[in-house]
């Protein structure tokens, strides 16, 4: 079964641990801080499709952005029609 998972949301202060990202197959990023930050870049460290929900992280993604490994959305309707797309 593929999942998704959600990360930056209402400032969690608990990091997903490695080992549990591995278990998912694509990671929406609500907009968040540096923890936030550090997750999506785990997230494509390992190969995980991520999706910014109304965030961008910034220009340290660039080069993700360009591989098409990054998908940008604004409203939580893209957020499901995006989930749809990598998944199925």
């Amino acid at each position: 079964m593929k999942k998704a998972f959600i990360i930056g949301v209402m400032g969690g202060s608990k990091a997903l641990p490695a080992q549990e990202l591995k278990a998912y197959h694509v990671v929406v990023a609500c907009p968040g801080g540096a923890g936030t930050l550090s997750e999506i870049a785990l997230a494509l460290k390992y190969g995980k499709k991520v999706i910014l929900f109304d965030f961008d992280p910034g220009t340290g993604f660039d080069d993700y952005r360009k591989k098409g490994e990054l998908t940008f959305v604004k409203t939580p309707e893209e957020v499901i029609e995006a989930i749809k797309t990598i998944l199925f």
